[in-house]
């Protein structure tokens, strides 16, 4: 049997069971990677980074800071990611091995806090919209890696992924009508789609929660003023929209809804990006690698209800 004939009628692959019991690490892996990956091709692949590392090395040490921010934003961006992912991996490394049992719950909050103010950065300096994306991202896979403990994350991280997705249609829009400019649009658009379905999931968990739990101040927030368009738009326009994805799948699991949502166009944009020759289409190419990771985890969110 192949592939694709190994499916279920909700669009399960087998593997993805396997992914299922570390899911949010594995996101945070692929995701994270990409993020990286990506912010590197928005600096203009690895030489240019380079280059900027050594010209803002260059200035005077007085005004260092503000040289890299005024003239090299998406160096500064892209150190910064790598800064806060290092420092989730090493600080989670270490209480998992030195102090086991301890939560490391406060780490990913400071990433998040911290990848909030590298969206400041972002907005405030003008870096690319690609870099611009991937900060979005760390942000979103930061609050989806405390979703098991805290639901009403899978909201926020959903829309964070959302604002990466649009940034990264920007992105492709500035390419003009070139095939790479297209598909990265569409892959940008794609990600907005899954973003708004990742919502849409965390809605309905945050729904089988106890009611004490369903009276924080960010669930009452995003209940009032966000549940509902968010809602109204996913069946309105993001579902039938997604016609290559079938009707069940789309009625019953927005995990992997937002999986499939993504994957085509994550395969399309990272060959057309690969068939470019350039050592930003190639770096691009990998970051596609890694999100298609990160996009098969969250997908296998889902595998457990069918399972039961």
């Amino acid at each position: 049997m192949t592939l694709l004939g190994k499916i279920n009628r909700h669009g399960c692959l087998p593997w993805l069971s396997v992914l299922r019991p570390q899911a949010l690490n594995i996101q945070f892996v692929g995701y994270e990677g990409g993020n990286i990956i990506a912010a590197v091709a928005g600096a203009g692949g690895l030489a240019s980074l380079w280059a900027g590392v050594q010209g803002s090395a260059d200035t005077e040490a007085h005004s260092w800071l503000t040289s890299v921010f005024q003239y090299y934003p998406d160096v500064a961006v892209t150190l910064g990611v790598a800064l806060v992912i290092v420092w989730i991996v090493v600080l989670r490394g270490l209480l998992g091995q030195f102090v086991p049992g301890q939560s490391q719950g406060w780490v990913d909050h400071v990433a998040a806090v911290a990848g909030l103010g590298l969206v400041g950065v972002a907005l405030a300096y003008g870096t690319t919209w690609l870099t611009a994306s991937a900060v979005f991202f760390v942000v979103g896979s930061a609050f989806l890696r405390q979703a098991t403990e805290h639901p009403v994350l899978l909201k926020i991280g959903g829309l964070s992924l959302s604002l990466g997705g649009f940034s990264l249609s920007m992105s492709g829009a500035q390419q003009g009508l070139t095939l790479l400019g297209v598909v990265t649009a569409l892959t940008g658009l794609s990600v907005v789609f899954a973003g708004l379905l990742t919502y849409k999931g965390g809605y309905f968990v945050c729904l089988d929660q106890s009611e004490d739990k369903q009276q924080g101040w960010l669930q009452k927030i995003l209940s009032r003023w966000i549940d509902q368009p968010v809602l109204w738009f996913v069946s309105r326009v993001i579902t039938p929209s997604l016609f290559w994805i079938n009707d069940d799948t789309k009625r019953e699991r927005p995990f992997l809804t937002s999986m499939w949502a993504r994957l085509p166009f994550r395969a399309l944009a990272g060959t057309v990006a690969m068939a470019t020759a350039t050592p930003e289409g190639a770096v691009f190419a990998v970051a596609c690698a890694f999100w298609a990771l990160g996009d098969a985890a969250i997908g296998s969110l889902d595998v457990a209800s069918i399972d039961a």
